[in-house]
């Protein structure tokens, strides 16, 4: 994989541009189907939120999520819908936030993190392309079936489906890119789309199956790291460009504190002309 540090927005504009023409490691991309993600700490792993924690918590999560907020998922038409609205109000899901924007990640790339220290890190961007096309079948099926303790029990016969049968193995151990309906305002601010990673792994030797809770960095083929000490700098930058916390995030709350960001910029540059 091919790594650069940028330290301004015009050097990763001229990132993008190449990352769109390269057919480095194989692959041409096309422009349309190229997909970023921003880490604020180069040094994590892309997973789900879920993976983070435990992933046999999905089922109790979902569970009390449909008995608590069934007025807010009354709408929700798939078991993807659901876990989509769900991560977009905090709860740990499967799914990885991505966009189709690369700014946007360079924004969330730029984002305060700190290392054990409590010092500032790099961030990177991560540029990827859909290995497997959206298929909302084979999604919704994945999707059905939820992280709990009785499906590590069983994952060598999952009701329903056959692992003999070359389609069924192939649906439940590919990652996919999905392309969300535009129905909520933060996902179309944000260009917003996400990766489904696979839910089984096979044992080559043996042919078993294991419950997947790898990291995902290998769907992504470029990342290009952004040193922590060109974050602000880089920040203050992408505002010009209308890509800020007011923006990205259409509520009250964060619009108030793009504000006092706003404020607070305006008056150094005043005691600096001083």
């Amino acid at each position: 994989m091919s790594k650069t540090t940028i330290t301004k927005v015009g050097q990763f504009l001229t990132w993008v541009r190449n990352s769109h023409t390269s057919t480095s490691s194989g692959l041409k991309w096309d422009h349309s189907k190229v997909f970023y993600r921003g880490q604020g700490n180069v040094g994590w792993d892309i997973l789900p939120s879920l993976f983070r924690e435990n992933i046999m918590l999905e089922h109790e999560l979902l569970k009390n999520a449909r008995n608590i907020l069934w007025n807010e998922l009354a709408n929700t038409n798939s078991y993807l819908e659901k876990l989509i609205l769900l991560q977009h109000y905090g709860l740990s899901t499967r799914l990885i936030d991505v966009t189709t924007n690369p700014l946007i990640a360079l924004y969330f790339a730029c984002k305060e993190e700190k290392d054990d220290k409590g010092e500032e890190t790099d961030g990177v961007v991560w540029c990827g392309y859909p290995i497997n096309e959206e298929n909302n079948e084979s999604i919704e099926r994945i999707c059905s079936i939820p992280f709990e303790q009785q499906l590590e029990r069983i994952v060598s016969g999952i009701p329903g489906w056959n692992f003999d049968n070359q389609k069924d193995k192939s649906i439940l151990t590919c990652a996919y890119y999905v392309n969300p309906p535009m129905n909520n305002p933060r996902i179309n601010a944000q260009n917003g789309a996400f990766l489904l990673p696979p839910l089984l792994e096979e044992d080559k030797h043996s042919g078993e199956y294991f419950l997947n809770a790898k990291n995902v960095n290998d769907l992504f083929a470029k990342s290009v790291t952004i040193p922590a000490s060109s974050k602000i700098a880089i920040q203050n930058e992408l505002m010009e460009y209308g890509i800020h916390e007011g923006t990205l995030f259409p509520d009250i709350e964060h619009k108030i504190k793009y504000i006092k960001t706003m404020v607070n910029n305006s008056i150094l540059k005043l005691a600096d002309n001083r």
